[in-house]
């Protein structure tokens, strides 16, 4: 349970940082504008991300699939040996 709340509270400051890291950076270009000017990094940071995303929801479905036995998929999450492998899981999947 602690374990939850703890995941759950990092979760949060990380997204939030992000949000205003990116609500700033939003701002400044739309009060400032440039024109890009090299267009091939951006297509290489998409093509390493994912890269990587893939490989996360390539080793989480394996995690998964090991813990998960026999029983449905619905229920795994809560026999699972590895209590952060299932949420994810669920937090990957869309993102494949």
């Amino acid at each position: 349970m602690e374990l939850d709340f703890w995941t759950f509270v990092a979760a949060i400051l990380i997204f939030s940082l992000g949000a205003g890291f990116s609500l700033y950076e939003g701002v400044s270009k739309l009060a400032s504008p440039h024109a890009i000017q090299k267009r091939i990094v951006n297509y290489i940071v998409l093509a390493f991300a994912i890269i990587f995303e893939g490989a996360a929801c390539a080793v989480a479905f394996k995690e998964f699939r090991k813990t998960k036995g026999s029983s449905a998929i619905s229920r795994p999450h809560s026999a699972t040996r590895i209590p952060l492998c299932s949420p994810y899981c669920l937090k990957t999947v869309p993102q494949c």
